[in-house]
């Protein structure tokens, strides 16, 4: 339902404006929905952080958006539903596919950050070492290990 209202109270002009009509949010606007992501009444450094993450980021994406008076509350639910359905609470196991997650970036950008003539102690079964380069030993264990390798298209 929309709410209207007297755009003048001049006798003349007898216009009826809507005032709930889409528009950008105002600041305040803005602010009091960013000061409800919070984790807790006192936050540790990491935690303060991440809430100043959280509140930039939110404020952007809200100074974006046009929207009905009438539907800001709704709005400000949604955003903190949101925000608290998805923080973890301390201790809580994030399980093995979250750490994967986590774990694959580092090592495959610390695979691919090795040149083939970087160099390498190999310490043998009967415990001597030699020096080699990286490249030359993997192509010599594919080499050795060919029916165990799996070529990928």
């Amino acid at each position: 339902m929309a709410t209207l209202e007297w755009a003048s109270d001049s006798e003349e002009d007898e216009t009826i404006v809507n005032v709930d009509e889409p528009r950008k949010l105002q600041s305040e606007e803005i602010e009091n929905i960013v000061v409800g992501l919070r984790f807790a009444v006192i936050h540790t450094p990491v935690q303060e952080n991440s809430i100043y993450i959280h509140h930039e980021k939110t404020r952007r994406k809200l100074a974006q958006i046009s929207i009905k008076p009438s539907k800001i509350p709704e709005l400000k639910k949604t955003i903190l539903q949101q925000f608290y359905s998805s923080v973890i609470a301390p201790g809580e196991a994030v399980g093995v596919n979250a750490a994967q997650c986590i774990g694959e970036p580092t090592t495959q950008s610390t695979l691919n950050s090795v040149a083939p003539n970087e160099r390498l102690i190999i310490q043998e079964h009967d415990g001597t070492t030699r020096l080699v380069t990286i490249g030359n030993w993997i192509d010599a264990l594919l080499v050795c290990n060919e029916s165990k390798v799996q070529y990928i298209p």
